[in-house]
């Protein structure tokens, strides 16, 4: 079993090399392969981080990778945190898609109903990732979210993925075609919308 020192010593070289570096890459898996007790040493470090040479977006994306990486070892151990920390929300929904099983799945569906837009949003791109049959009605479902941001990423899915096109979703698909404010302020989701109307229509007619 790993012990503190070396957990930290593993997150301090991505803080140093970060996930676009191979060192970078093999301490990330090292970590996961640890798994769940490796959990509370990382949120130590990144409480009283390292210094870090790396680019603000480069260091986020590689502390992302940790928890994506442990999202494939220990996701109920994921899960758990993100119910005790809600600080941790959005990292471990986003990597949640990347993880497998009922939980994981309950956890994002749960998680498209978050007060924050952003986390609603990382849980619809988390569930389009796992391409599971059961997310295509709760998915269908955020097209009544208030946030276009939220809406876009479905409505793209659903012109790309038959799956996702389901008749039920034609009259949430309609009120974004006539809402003259998504039209105006977010013109590329008005238009995909009326395209998939027409896709739905031709393929499930009444």
């Amino acid at each position: 079993m790993a012990d503190e020192d070396e957990i930290r010593g593993l997150v301090e070289i991505v803080y140093r090399y970060g996930v676009y570096d191979r060192q970078g890459q093999n301490a990330i898996a090292g970590i996961a392969k640890i798994g769940g007790t490796a959990i509370p040493f990382v949120l130590n470090v990144m409480q009283n981080p390292p210094k870090s040479d790396l680019h603000p977006r480069d260091l986020a994306d590689s502390i992302q990778a940790i928890f994506t990486g442990l999202a494939r070892t220990a996701p109920d151990a994921l899960i758990d945190l993100m119910e005790r920390d809600p600080d941790t929300e959005f990292m471990v929904v986003w990597a949640l898609g990347n993880a497998k099983g009922k939980r994981s799945i309950d956890a994002l569906v749960a998680a498209l109903k978050h007060k924050n837009k952003w986390v609603r949003w990382a849980a619809v791109e988390s569930l389009l990732r796992c391409r599971s049959e059961k997310a295509v009605d709760p998915l269908i479902d955020v097209l009544r979210d208030r946030s276009s941001m939220v809406k876009s990423p479905v409505v793209y899915a659903m012109a790309k993925q038959p799956m996702y096109r389901k008749r039920r979703a034609l009259e949430l698909l309609r009120k974004i075609v006539v809402s003259k404010s998504i039209g105006k302020n977010s013109p590329g989701l008005w238009k995909q919308a009326q395209q998939v109307v027409d896709i739905i229509e031709r393929e499930c007619p009444e």
